[in-house]
């Protein structure tokens, strides 16, 4: 298992991304930091430093923690669990998942690809350890999650979830919003089909340009876009059975694709 990588950002930057296997708790505090630098939830954190440690695949736990690093500096981190689906535990192997909880790049060096980088090593390594799922959840109304789970690696929404994260503010998120998410599941070896044209069946569900440019400087439109996509959402998701299929990013608009005669 190679638990280092080395490649390019989109702006020609060297990155390393670099699985974390150290034995010294005081390691992980910096997994604490760039999480709280990202997100900036004060009241959200991680485990301490000790549990963290204990936490590692590699000392006694079922946690992976991934560090970008460019110029020796740690500019992003992925960090997620083996976990299961039931029950049955780990004694069927079709019943194991990986859950990535954080995967966050620090302002300054977002858009240059190494969020989607840290996922495709994130998967190298679990797929390694013999598990081919990862699940995770993300902001139906943040447009740059939604492109790289729907339409790059072609995930299977599974579920439209309201306010999973009560009380979650700092930059991303506000306590008098609703935390409203998609539960996206990545099969490796079955991507989403995507049809390529619309159906009579098909239905679209725009979104905003930028959510947390909206969230940042009106809180009650944030909250009205909140609202009124989580009953579309709703509607056809849970009351009429569509399926997401595809998320569109056009010159004008950024919007999913949901149909009901979907096999997704």
């Amino acid at each position: 298992m190679d638990l280092e990588k080395k490649l390019y950002t989109k702006s020609s930057k060297e990155l390393t991304l670099r699985v974390e296997t150290s034995r010294n708790p005081e390691d992980y505090k910096k997994y604490e930091e760039i999480r709280y630098s990202i997100w900036g939830d004060s009241n959200d954190n991680l485990a301490s430093n000790r549990n963290l440690f204990s936490e590692n695949i590699f000392t006694r736990g079922s946690s992976i923690f991934i560090g970008a690093y460019i110029d020796g500096k740690m500019v992003g981190f992925s960090y997620g669990y083996f976990g299961f689906d039931d029950l049955r535990g780990f004694s069927d192997t079709e019943n194991i998942h990986f859950y990535s909880q954080y995967n966050g790049v620090v302002d300054g060096y977002r858009n240059d690809g190494i969020g989607y980088s840290m996922k495709i090593y994130q998967r190298e390594i679990v797929e390694n350890m013999g598990v081919g799922r990862i699940l995770c959840t993300f902001d139906p109304l943040v447009s740059v999650n939604a492109h790289m789970n729907v339409s790059k690696l072609k995930s299977f929404i599974l579920d439209y979830e309201e306010n999973p994260y009560p009380g979650f503010a700092g930059n991303f998120n506000s306590l008098n919003i609703p935390s409203d998410r998609l539960l996206s599941l990545w099969v490796f070896d079955r991507e989403r089909e995507i049809p390529g044209y619309l159906d009579i069946d098909s239905v679209v569900i725009k979104v905003p340009e930028d959510y947390y440019e909206i969230l940042e400087s009106d809180a009650d439109i944030a909250l009205d876009w909140r609202l009124r996509t989580r009953e579309l959402f709703k509607e056809y998701m849970k009351k009429r059975r569509f399926k997401i299929i595809d998320f569109i990013v056009s010159d004008t608009d950024k919007y999913y694709v949901l149909s009901k005669n979907s096999l997704c």
